[in-house]
């Protein structure tokens, strides 16, 4: 059985790469789930606060056949010294069996 994954990208500006990387990949934005317009009446109703939502766009990008893996697009205002990654850090995460991750870093200004 595969082991599915999600790509994460952390960035300051999702809607840039979302678009390089829609088009490189072939990928199409997540639709909404159904009943809702978009992600943020959405995101309104399961009560995702206000100010967490501030700037906030559809941030996942799928492929169409349903095959390659989801890609996210996390917002953050500026790099995370902490972990050792600046922004434009590439994070895998299988979604399949919890925890395990690894990550990559880009020296790029994404």
């Amino acid at each position: 059985m595969a082991t599915r994954i999600q790509v994460v990208f952390d960035c300051a500006d999702p809607d840039v790469l979302m678009g390089f990387w829609a088009d490189a990949l072939g990928y199409k934005p997540m639709e909404p789930p159904a009943g809702f317009e978009s992600w943020l009446l959405y995101w309104r109703s399961i009560g995702v606060p206000e100010d967490e939502l501030e700037g906030a766009t559809a941030v996942h990008l799928v492929d169409p056949d349903g095959v390659g893996p989801r890609v996210y697009f996390q917002v953050v205002p500026e790099p995370n010294r902490s972990i050792g990654t600046p922004s434009g850090s590439i994070i895998f995460i299988v979604m399949s069996s919890g925890c395990w991750a690894a990550s990559a870093s880009s020296s790029a200004n994404m």
